[in-house]
């Protein structure tokens, strides 16, 4: 599992800001490694740490992901959130 991966999903998760728990669930990984995955693109400045165990992208690169996921992944997208 690589950090695009983590992007995408966090995209089609659909929501402003994401955990841990939940990036692990989406990519099926333990937290622990979410959280480093997580943390590694804060330090590539992709998502911004909220300092509350919370984590938030740009609004332009969650769009591009989401259009990444929809055109690459063979697993549907659900319908974005509004």
């Amino acid at each position: 599992m690589t950090w695009p991966d983590v992007i995408s999903a966090a995209a089609v998760f659909g929501c402003k800001d994401v955990g841990p728990e939940a990036v692990a669930a989406l990519v099926d990984l333990p937290v622990g490694r979410a959280d480093e995955l997580l943390e590694s693109l804060v330090e590539g400045q992709l998502v911004e740490a909220l300092g509350t165990g919370r984590y938030r992208m740009h609004e332009l690169l969650r769009q591009y992901a989401r259009e990444c996921a929809e055109t690459f992944s063979t697993v549907p997208v659900p319908a974005a959130a509004p």
